[in-house]
Protein backbone atom coordinates (compact mmCIF):
# COMPACT_ATOMS: atom_id res chain seq x y z
CA UNK A 1 0.00 0.00 0.00
CA UNK A 2 3.29 2.67 0.85
CA UNK A 3 4.30 1.48 -2.48
CA UNK A 4 1.14 2.58 -4.34
CA UNK A 5 1.02 5.52 -2.75
CA UNK A 6 4.72 6.81 -3.31
CA UNK A 7 4.30 5.93 -6.62
CA UNK A 8 1.05 8.32 -7.11
CA UNK A 9 2.97 10.93 -5.38
CA UNK A 10 5.56 10.31 -7.34
CA UNK A 11 3.44 10.57 -10.71
CA UNK A 12 2.14 13.87 -9.03
CA UNK A 13 5.24 15.94 -8.38
CA UNK A 14 6.26 15.01 -11.72
CA UNK A 15 3.52 15.79 -13.94
CA UNK A 16 3.29 18.81 -11.73
CA UNK A 17 6.88 20.02 -13.29
CA UNK A 18 6.23 19.19 -16.61
CA UNK A 19 6.03 22.90 -19.02
CA UNK A 20 5.56 22.91 -22.72
CA UNK A 21 7.46 25.83 -24.62
CA UNK A 22 6.12 26.51 -27.76
CA UNK A 23 8.04 28.94 -30.26
CA UNK A 24 7.20 31.10 -32.98
CA UNK A 25 8.88 30.28 -36.21
CA UNK A 26 10.65 34.04 -37.09
CA UNK A 27 9.87 33.46 -40.71
CA UNK A 28 9.24 36.70 -43.45
CA UNK A 29 8.76 39.43 -40.51
CA UNK A 30 5.89 37.38 -39.25
CA UNK A 31 5.17 38.18 -35.84
CA UNK A 32 2.55 37.19 -33.38
CA UNK A 33 0.66 40.04 -31.22
CA UNK A 34 -2.28 39.72 -29.30
CA UNK A 35 -4.37 40.17 -31.80
CA UNK A 36 -3.50 36.81 -33.38
CA UNK A 37 -2.58 34.50 -30.11
CA UNK A 38 -4.34 32.18 -31.76
CA UNK A 39 -1.44 31.49 -34.35
CA UNK A 40 0.55 29.39 -31.32
CA UNK A 41 -1.76 26.79 -32.35
CA UNK A 42 -0.61 26.41 -36.27
CA UNK A 43 1.94 23.56 -36.19
CA UNK A 44 3.58 25.46 -39.29
CA UNK A 45 4.71 28.51 -37.66
CA UNK A 46 5.71 27.01 -33.96
CA UNK A 47 8.19 24.63 -32.54
CA UNK A 48 7.26 23.12 -29.59
CA UNK A 49 9.46 21.28 -26.38
CA UNK A 50 8.47 19.74 -23.07
CA UNK A 51 10.76 20.62 -20.00
CA UNK A 52 10.56 19.52 -16.83
CA UNK A 53 11.89 20.76 -13.33
CA UNK A 54 10.85 21.87 -10.07
CA UNK A 55 12.79 24.96 -10.19
CA UNK A 56 10.78 26.08 -13.90
CA UNK A 57 7.40 25.57 -12.34
CA UNK A 58 8.22 27.28 -9.84
CA UNK A 59 9.07 30.15 -11.74
CA UNK A 60 5.97 29.39 -13.96
CA UNK A 61 3.56 30.10 -10.65
CA UNK A 62 5.53 32.84 -9.17
CA UNK A 63 5.08 34.79 -12.94
CA UNK A 64 1.69 33.73 -13.00
CA UNK A 65 0.73 34.89 -9.34
CA UNK A 66 2.16 38.74 -10.65
CA UNK A 67 0.35 38.40 -13.78
CA UNK A 68 -3.16 38.25 -11.48
CA UNK A 69 -2.32 41.89 -10.15
CA UNK A 70 -0.59 42.97 -13.12
CA UNK A 71 -1.95 45.57 -15.84
CA UNK A 72 -4.27 45.58 -18.47
CA UNK A 73 -3.36 46.29 -21.64
CA UNK A 74 0.18 47.64 -20.29
CA UNK A 75 2.03 47.10 -23.72
CA UNK A 76 -1.14 46.68 -26.46
CA UNK A 77 0.81 46.50 -29.20
CA UNK A 78 3.80 43.42 -28.24
CA UNK A 79 5.05 40.85 -30.35
CA UNK A 80 5.18 37.47 -28.74
CA UNK A 81 7.18 34.87 -29.26
CA UNK A 82 7.01 32.02 -26.86
CA UNK A 83 4.13 30.46 -25.21
CA UNK A 84 4.41 28.39 -21.34
CA UNK A 85 2.05 26.13 -20.86
CA UNK A 86 1.40 24.01 -17.81
CA UNK A 87 -1.81 22.27 -17.55
CA UNK A 88 -4.54 24.74 -18.76
CA UNK A 89 -2.84 27.52 -18.24
CA UNK A 90 -0.77 29.56 -20.84
CA UNK A 91 1.59 32.36 -20.42
CA UNK A 92 3.06 34.37 -23.36
CA UNK A 93 6.00 36.43 -23.50
CA UNK A 94 8.36 38.23 -25.73
CA UNK A 95 11.33 37.29 -27.54
CA UNK A 96 13.83 39.43 -24.93
CA UNK A 97 11.33 37.12 -22.41
CA UNK A 98 11.17 41.05 -20.42
CA UNK A 99 7.08 41.34 -20.74
CA UNK A 100 4.57 38.54 -20.20
CA UNK A 101 0.76 37.89 -20.49
CA UNK A 102 -1.74 35.88 -19.15
CA UNK A 103 -5.63 36.86 -19.51
CA UNK A 104 -5.50 39.80 -20.62
CA UNK A 105 -2.56 41.30 -17.81
CA UNK A 106 0.81 41.95 -18.58
CA UNK A 107 3.74 42.72 -16.33
CA UNK A 108 6.92 43.26 -16.53
CA UNK A 109 9.83 41.20 -15.10
CA UNK A 110 12.97 39.33 -15.87
CA UNK A 111 13.72 35.98 -14.81
CA UNK A 112 16.56 34.33 -13.71
CA UNK A 113 15.37 30.99 -14.12
CA UNK A 114 13.03 31.70 -17.43
CA UNK A 115 14.93 33.23 -19.42
CA UNK A 116 16.89 33.30 -23.27
CA UNK A 117 19.77 31.59 -21.81
CA UNK A 118 18.36 28.92 -19.84
CA UNK A 119 15.94 28.17 -23.03
CA UNK A 120 19.34 28.52 -25.67
CA UNK A 121 20.03 24.50 -24.28
CA UNK A 122 16.10 23.01 -25.09
CA UNK A 123 16.11 25.06 -28.28
CA UNK A 124 18.70 23.25 -30.00
CA UNK A 125 16.33 20.23 -29.15
CA UNK A 126 12.76 21.94 -30.26
CA UNK A 127 10.90 19.55 -32.49
CA UNK A 128 8.13 20.15 -34.65
CA UNK A 129 5.49 19.42 -32.61
CA UNK A 130 2.11 19.99 -31.72
CA UNK A 131 0.78 20.35 -27.89
CA UNK A 132 -2.96 20.52 -27.88
CA UNK A 133 -4.18 22.16 -24.68
CA UNK A 134 -2.60 25.31 -25.86
CA UNK A 135 -5.32 27.67 -24.37
CA UNK A 136 -6.53 30.71 -25.79
CA UNK A 137 -5.62 33.50 -22.77
CA UNK A 138 -5.74 36.78 -24.39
Amino acid sequence: MKKIVFIILLKTIYSCSKIVVISSIDEYGYSITRENLNEFRNSSKINSKTIRGAQFSKEFRKIKRYLRNGNEDLIPSGIYFYAFINKSDTIYTDPNMTYWRYKGKTILYKSTIINNEQLMTFNSKMTYLWYSPLKQNS
